[in-house]
């Protein structure tokens, strides 16, 4: 048991160590990424703007709450592969 409290304790102190080290390097990213961004070049990435994607990345986040809640919901079930099947035509 002595063994899994130090293996323990050796994790939270490297989790610790760790997620400030990632929020430095992650700043240091972004601060010296911006300036050197030229905005001309997204122009033909994103045709609709900051708007169109973030209608897209809505599309995806509430396809996806819809994909998982067949997924856990089918797991409920007594047969699965007849209920799932049925489920997915609606």
């Amino acid at each position: 048991m002595q063994f899994f409290l130090r293996k323990k304790k050796e994790k939270i102190l490297c989790l610790r160590l760790k997620a400030p080290c990632n929020l430095v390097i992650l700043t240091f990213v972004v601060i010296v990424g911006t300036p050197q961004v030229e905005m001309e070049l997204y122009d033909d990435f994103t045709p609709n703007g900051l708007s169109g994607v973030a209608k897209g990345s809505g599309v995806v986040f509430f396809a996806f709450l819809g994909f998982d809640m067949v997924a856990c919901l089918s797991e409920e079930v007594k047969d699965p592969q007849v209920s799932e099947k049925a489920s997915e035509s609606l």
